[in-house]
């Protein structure tokens, strides 16, 4: 080793990207029309709330904390650097969806807590290098995952197979798709396992299903399936890791190079 260098680095940073008036209500026109008594019609302007004012509504603040290591090898003809990271972002600002009962869409609210932790690692190296050619490779891996630690607060009753009440949790946010000790990014849906087969015919009618249709998990058993209990985390939408190789070869005045990344 020719060279290394030791990083340690806390910072703290808030954010209130979500719009100068998100936080109040937002009154809008409409025309509506009507008929007194005596036959004349008349044209109206009315004005109505079109969003849902949140007083309580505050900044998101994230709190990170990095450790890494520069170094270098053999003259440096191999370096790189090594980052592992762990960041907690309290508040999240998030459009959190609303029952249609109450006549709003969605509110713009705070998430209690999300946790990203992860590494990055970066390595180069020249592998040869003379006078008229230089072959150079670069590879860099990275792991990132977020979990929901707590979100608004609301707790449930914890029920045994029995019925009785054992307990309480923080409450998930089933229409948004927000579940706590899962990531932003989990897909909530139902699993498909295959697709019915003509030896199935039978059982596929139970579920109102023919061969050659797709076979969807009866997660909880009852013979029929739910847009509610038989949905679960069936993946996520961003890859936990990420990587990329590159090399660049030089030929005098000519240079070739390629990138794979996954």
């Amino acid at each position: 080793m020719n060279y290394g260098k030791l990083r340690l680095s806390w910072g703290k940073n808030g954010n209130r990207d979500i719009g100068v008036y998100s936080a109040l209500m937002d009154m809008s026109t409409r025309k509506y029309f009507y008929i007194d008594g005596n036959g004349n019609y008349y044209d109206v302007n009315g004005f109505f709330a079109n969003r849902m004012a949140n007083s309580a509504l505050k900044w998101e603040t994230t709190t990170a904390v990095n450790g890494g290591v520069d170094f270098s090898f053999l003259n440096s003809r191999i370096d790189g650097s090594l980052d592992v990271y762990l960041t907690k972002t309290n508040d999240l600002l998030n459009s959190r969806q609303l029952p249609n009962v109450i006549g709003y869409q969605n509110i713009t609210s705070n998430i209690g807590e999300i946790r990203n932790k992860g590494f990055e690692v970066s390595l180069r190296s020249v592998n040869i290098e003379s006078k008229n050619f230089t072959w150079r490779t670069t590879f860099n891996l990275s792991y990132n995952k977020n979990r929901i630690k707590h979100l608004y607060g609301d707790m449930v009753d914890i029920v045994d197979e029995n019925g009785n009440v054992v307990g309480q949790k923080e409450a998930d946010d089933v229409n948004n798709k927000l579940f706590i000790g899962h990531s932003l990014d989990d897909i909530w849906g139902l699993e498909v396992i295959g697709v019915w087969q003509e030896n199935e015919a039978e059982e596929a009618a139970k579920y109102g299903r023919k061969p050659g249709q797709i076979k969807v998990k009866d997660l909880n058993n009852d013979g029929a399936i739910d847009a509610n209990d038989d949905k679960q985390i069936v993946g996520h939408t961003r890859p936990r890791w990420t990587g990329g190789w590159s090399n660049t070869f030089s030929y005098k005045n000519f240079e070739l190079s390629f990138f794979i990344l996954s």
